[in-house]
């Protein structure tokens, strides 16, 4: 049994220590998720990450505004979330922006669980 650590898993062990311990430095309350989001952001090469973190930046903010406009304006409800996919998932296909949309998911099911949407919230 030959087992190798490449430069990819040393790049993601670190990245995931990192996000985890910066978020929770900052007192973010999920902070675990920026380990998860981590892990999905860590590419081949630098080039690819700062490709894949600008298109998840970007679709993350349209998914915020997306959901405070969906949530906030009808209502906390798990249809919604359905909704915002449906609407979300066909956009970001057109942007060219699909390495964002399990990320961005995942930042609109964190805003759902709070019930409401702030700056706080956001800022989080």
């Amino acid at each position: 049994m030959n087992l190798s650590i490449g430069l990819r898993t040393i790049k993601t062990v670190i990245g995931v220590a990192l996000a985890v311990s910066i978020a929770q430095f900052l007192g973010m309350n999920n902070y675990a998720s920026a380990g998860m989001l981590a892990i999905l952001s860590i590419q081949s090469t630098k080039k690819q990450s700062l490709v894949t973190a600008r298109n998840r930046f970007i679709g993350s903010i349209f998914m915020m505004a997306l959901c405070y406009l969906l949530f906030e304006g009808i209502a906390f409800q798990p249809l919604l979330i359905g909704c915002v996919l449906l609407i979300y998932i066909p956009l970001a296909v057109y942007w060219n922006v699909t390495d964002s949309i399990v990320p961005s998911s995942v930042v609109a099911l964190h805003l759902y669980s709070y019930g409401y949407i702030n700056l706080s919230v956001v800022l989080n």
